[in-house]
C-alpha cells in the first residue's frame, strides 16, 4: 500500500499546487477576457481556418466533414444553431472592403495576442514576442494547425473504414470506439499545439503532452456535465426564448477557457518542477 499511497500523495500535492497557481494568476479573470475576445474573433477564425482547409485539395475534400465533426463533438448542445450563425458570419467575409477585411483579421490576431499574454503570465515570462515574431507564430498556428488536424482526421477516417475490418462485427465495434476516441485525440493535439507554441518560452514537450492530456480529459468531462445541465435545467429558455443559444454558448466558451488555462498552469508547474 505504501508504494501506491506515496505517489498518490505527490499527485495530490501537485494538483493543489496547480490549483493555487490557477487562483493566484487570476485565471478566472483571464478566462472572462479571453471569452470576450473569442466571441469577437469567432467568425474571423472560422473563416480563416476553413479557407485554409479549402486551399489544399487533400484537405478540401474533408473540409465539410471536419466542420460537422467539430460542431458535433467539440461544441456540446446548441451545435446546429452555433454552426448556422458562424457560417453565416464567416460567409460575409468575401463581401468586405479592404478596411473591413483588415478589421476582420485584426480581431482574430487580437485574440491570439491575448492568449499569448495570458500564457506568458502563467509561465512568468515578463517580455512577449516582438510584433513580427507574433504575427509569424500566429499565422503558422492558424494555417498549419487546421491542416495538421485535417490530415489526422482524414487518416483516422481511413483507418476506421479500412477494408481489413469491413463487413464484420469488428468494424462496427471499431467505428464506435473510434468515434469516441477520435475527438479526444484531436483535443489533445490542439492543446499540445497551443501549450508548446503560445508562451514566449521553450516548453518541454513532455510537460506540454501531459498538460494537453489533462486539459482534453477535463474538456470531455466538462462537455458531459454541461450537456447534462443544459438538458435537465432548461429554465433559461423561458427567460431568453429564441436567444437562449447565445448565453449557453457564452458560458461554454468561458468553461472552455477555464479548462485551457488550468491545463496551461499544469504544464507550467510541471515545467518548473522538471527544471528546478
Amino acid at each position: 500500500m505504501h508504494f501506491v499511497k506515496q505517489p498518490m500523495q505527490r499527485l495530490g500535492g501537485f494538483i493543489v499546487t496547480v490549483s493555487l497557481r490557477f487562483q493566484g494568476d487570476s485565471c478566472m479573470r483571464h478566462a472572462s477576457a479571453l471569452s470576450f475576445s473569442s466571441l469577437l474573433a469567432l467568425a474571423p477564425m472560422v473563416a480563416i481556418i476553413f479557407s485554409m482547409l479549402s486551399v489544399f485539395s487533400a484537405t478540401a475534400a474533408i473540409g465539410e466533414g471536419m466542420q460537422d465533426f467539430i460542431y458535433r463533438y467539440l461544441v456540446p448542445t446548441a451545435g446546429d444553431e452555433v454552426q448556422q450563425y458562424l457560417e453565416q458570419f464567416a460567409s460575409q467575409a468575401g463581401a468586405l472592403t479592404a478596411v473591413g477585411l483588415f478589421t476582420f483579421v485584426l480581431t482574430a490576431l487580437l485574440l491570439l495576442f491575448n492568449i499569448e499574454d495570458s500564457f506568458n503570465e502563467i509561465w512568468r515570462v515578463k517580455k512577449g514576442r516582438a510584433i513580427a515574431q507574433r504575427i509569424t507564430v500566429y499565422w503558422a498556428m492558424v494555417t498549419l494547425g487546421p491542416i495538421l488536424m485535417g490530415a489526422s482526421l482524414s487518416l483516422s477516417t481511413y483507418l476506421l473504414s479500412t477494408q481489413i475490418i469491413q463487413g464484420s462485427e469488428l468494424e462496427a465495434q471499431t467505428r464506435s470506439l473510434g468515434l469516441r476516441v477520435l475527438p479526444f485525440l484531436i483535443e489533445v493535439l490542439a492543446f499540445l499545439l497551443l501549450y508548446s507554441t503560445m508562451p514566449n518560452k521553450r516548453v518541454s514537450w513532455r510537460a506540454a503532452a501531459w498538460g494537453a492530456f489533462v486539459a482534453a480529459l477535463l474538456f470531455e468531462i466538462s462537455k458531459k456535465i454541461f450537456s447534462v445541465f443544459i438538458l435537465n435545467f432548461n429554465n433559461y429558455e423561458v427567460v431568453y426564448g429564441a436567444l437562449a443559444t447565445i448565453p449557453i454558448f457564452l458560458i461554454w466558451i468561458y468553461l472552455s477557457w477555464m479548462v485551457t488555462l488550468f491545463g496551461a498552469e499544469f504544464v507550467a508547474a510541471l515545467d518548473d518542477k522538471s527544471s528546478g
